[in-house]
């Protein structure tokens, strides 16, 4: 099984790794899926600041970082 990782940098900034595919975008919310399941990032303002073959950066004002397994 593949390995994930999510990095926050305070309430600006989070990276996710081990990304499959991007599931779910808008500027409240973004969903991503990796091995096993979903990431769920939830805030304001929220921003795509770069997207690459397995890693994503999202920016803005994070409220939340969720995971959940399928």
């Amino acid at each position: 099984m593949e390995r994930f990782f999510i990095n926050q940098t305070n309430n600006n900034g989070v990276t996710v790794g081990g990304v499959r595919k991007l599931a779910e975008f808008d500027r409240s919310r973004v969903v991503v899926a990796v091995s096993g399941g979903l990431i769920t990032v939830l805030g304001d303002s929220l921003k795509i600041a770069r997207f690459d073959e397995n890693e994503i950066s999202i920016s803005g004002k994070i409220a939340s970082v969720e995971t959940a397994a399928r």
